[in-house]
C-alpha cells in the first residue's frame, strides 16, 4: 500500500477522473482477474511499478518510472522522444 499512496498517485488518478471519469480503466477493469494475492506467499510481489524507455538503435531518449500506483508516463512525450 506505500506505492499507491503517494503524492504522484493521487495525482495521476485525480487527473484521470477529471479528464473522462477514469473510462480507459473502467475498460480494462472489464477483463481484469486478480491475482489472487491472499494466496501469494511473498507479497513483495505486490509492490512492482512499471516504467517506460525508449530507445533509438541503442541510444536512449527516453526514461520514466513510476513512482506510484497509476503514475504513468506521458506516452506524447514518449514518442516525441523518437520523433513520432
Amino acid at each position: 500500500m506505500r506505492t499507491f499512496f503517494q503524492s504522484s498517485s493521487m495525482a495521476s488518478m485525480r487527473e484521470r477522473f477529471q479528464k473522462d471519469g477514469a473510462q480507459d480503466f473502467k475498460d480494462v477493469l472489464k477483463a481484469y482477474k486478480p491475482m489472487g494475492v491472499q494466496g501469494m506467499k511473498d507479497k513483495s510481489q505486490t509492490l512492482i511499478q512499471g516504467g517506460l524507455v525508449c530507445f533509438d538503435g541503442t541510444k536512449e531518449t527516453f526514461f520514466h518510472k513510476d513512482e506510484g500506483t497509476g503514475a504513468h508516463a506521458d506516452f506524447g512525450k514518449a514518442l516525441a522522444s523518437l520523433s513520432l
